[in-house]
């Protein structure tokens, strides 16, 4: 039995990021402000980079403000590592990254839930996965869980909504590790 997780996130939840409204500060003082150690100011040029679609660029940018401990940023090249996105694919550096956004803002956590589900970058460990998709959850970000039995094809489908109450939540989540378990 392996427990598989789908997450609303990836493109759709980068797209959303990027749509956030930006500081109309010009590039030269962003750049600055960088230089000067602001870690918004360095998300705030590797957005604007990627919108340029330059990933290079973002990229460097990102690891700029997630050395600052901006949890966005780190979140950021967490991304690029686990895509390829100019930067080689390694999903390593990809859940340690996750890890550190994790720890800033559970928001991060379900993507991170979703490594140690799968076992990319990280050892497998379904315990641990679902503690992080929780945090995920209960921060706000809809996420599906799918626990596959492969011995009798059987597939249970629990979608957790972030506008679920905590309880309703919690219910799903020990559903979905009992019947792992078994």
């Amino acid at each position: 039995m392996r427990i598989a997780v789908v997450c609303a996130f990836g493109s759709v939840m980068f797209a959303a990021l990027a749509a956030y409204a930006r500081p109309p500060a010009s590039s030269a003082d962003a750049a600055a402000a960088c230089a000067s150690g602001s870690a918004a100011a360095c998300r705030e040029l590797g957005d604007r980079a990627h919108d340029r679609k330059d990933e290079r660029a973002a990229n460097d940018r990102y690891e700029q403000g997630c050395k600052l401990d901006d949890g966005e940023s780190c979140a950021r090249l967490g991304f690029a590592f686990l895509n390829g996105a100019g930067r080689p694919k390694d999903q390593v550096k990809a859940a340690a990254l996750f890890e550190q956004a994790c720890g800033k803002l559970d928001e991060w956590c379900g993507i991170l839930g979703e490594l140690y589900a799968n076992a990319h970058g990280v050892e497998r460990d379904a315990t641990r996965a679902l503690q992080l998709l929780r945090r995920g959850c209960i921060a706000g970000v809809p996420i599906v869980v799918h626990v596959h039995n492969h011995d009798d094809q059987s597939v249970a489908h629990a979608a957790i909504d972030s506008r679920a109450g905590q309880t309703q939540i919690l219910n799903v989540l020990r559903a979905s590790r009992k019947r792992y378990r078994e």
